[in-house]
């Protein structure tokens, strides 16, 4: 591996970009200690060296992130991206955090419908966890379980009727212009139609 160039990040790190391969950051000590500097041959011993210490800073940046919260495989993958670690590093730490289920997407998915399933929409949950990066797969699964628990039509209905409570709205004195108007705020929170035009009429049940 040759080293192409090495630029400064913040104050006590340094991007590696060989001329052939992913760039990778270090921190500024272990860039000296291992020799690295513009122009040079790295020899085998010294990749082997620089693949230990990413995979290790890989590994405790992750523990880091996944102390406050879950993180889907992709977002992961981002904010390591982003943090300097070549996707040849990141992509095998997650497969290992995924083997020890530090990373279950399935879980995740599984909370977040539980968490929310009385008072967001599926589609709004629906959209939420596809914008956390996780699989269709894995939200589909999540509503399969949380459907045993909880009937989604019901609980759906609960929660059209409290916001129709909320917005005062009466079917009965409610003019065109009143009706039009809820209706496309409920359409907007994600609930169908359907769903919205029987709770509009006094369907509940």
């Amino acid at each position: 591996m040759t080293v192409k160039t090495m630029t400064a990040v913040g104050r006590t790190k340094v991007r590696v970009e060989p001329e052939e391969g992913e760039a990778f950051v270090l921190s500024q000590k272990d860039a000296f200690l291992l020799g690295i500097k513009e122009g040079a041959l790295l020899e085998p011993d010294v990749c082997g060296e620089i693949a230990k210490i990413l995979r290790r800073e890989c590994l405790r940046r992750c523990g880091m992130l996944l102390q406050s919260r879950d993180y889907s495989v992709k977002a992961l993958g981002d904010r390591l991206s982003r943090a300097g670690f070549p996707s040849s590093v990141y992509e095998k730490v997650i497969e290992e955090l995924k083997a020890a289920r530090y990373v279950d997407e399935d879980r995740m998915a599984e909370d977040y419908v539980r968490c929310h399933i009385k008072d967001r929409s599926r589609a709004r949950i629906e959209a939420d966890l596809s914008g956390k990066g996780l699989s269709e797969d894995s939200i589909r699964r999540a509503f399969e379980g949380a459907g045993e628990e909880f009937e989604l039509e019901t609980a759906e209905r609960d929660q059209i009727r409290k916001l129709l409570e909320k917005k005062k709205y009466d079917p009965e004195k409610a003019d065109w212009e009143e009706t039009m108007k809820v209706k496309a705020f409920l359409c907007r929170k994600g609930y169908s139609r359907d769903a919205v035009r029987s709770a509009m009429e006094g369907n509940y049940n």
